[in-house]
């Protein structure tokens, strides 16, 4: 793809995910991250993690190093899954250092469903107006049926907006 692309990777930091998993989760990032050519006039990238609070590990930016370090030092928090805060907090690093230029896609790797899945499809829908939303729904206690909770809900459109891996070890970008 020529076209330039602003990106946020949303990591779940939530309890549910456990201490391995979010180290696999991390491992993914750091793999998908090297598969972009992150530069200016190409991918640029920001760093979301979430759980009850949300941090803002990176502003976008073509700084592939400062991104693996980020993602490096991000940390499991272990407390509940505020997606919905995750999701608006996406909107407003895109607003802020996103490229008007750039195709905005938010990816949000997650292994449950929110806290609040109300607020959360409300704030899903307002991602989706502004740039393409893809979760990753990741873990064992992720069943089909979840799958299709996800997908009723409009926390993700049908189709490639929703990759589903069953365990975390097969976090594998390809």
């Amino acid at each position: 793809c020529d076209s330039p692309i602003d990106l946020m990777l949303l990591l779940d930091a939530s309890g549910s995910v456990g201490s391995k998993g979010f180290g696999e989760e991390k491992e993914f990032a750091e793999a998908f991250i090297n598969r972009f050519e992150i530069q200016s006039d190409k991918t640029e990238m920001g760093i979301i993690s979430f759980s009850y609070y949300i941090t803002i590990g990176s502003q976008i930016t073509d700084n592939k190093d400062e991104l693996l370090n980020v993602v490096e030092s991000t940390e499991w928090e272990a407390y509940n899954t505020n997606t919905a805060a995750a999701l608006g907090t996406a909107l407003e690093v895109l607003a802020a250092s996103g490229r008007e230029s750039a195709q905005s896609v938010v990816v949000i790797i997650t292994d449950g469903m929110p806290n609040d899945s109300e607020a959360t499809a409300m704030m899903a829908a307002k991602v989706k107006e502004k740039a393409r939303l893809i979760f990753v729904a990741v873990g064992k206690n992720i069943p089909e049926a979840r799958d299709e909770r996800l997908l009723a809900r409009g926390l993700a459109p049908w189709g490639a907006h929703l990759k589903r891996r069953t365990t975390n070890s097969s976090l594998n970008p390809s």
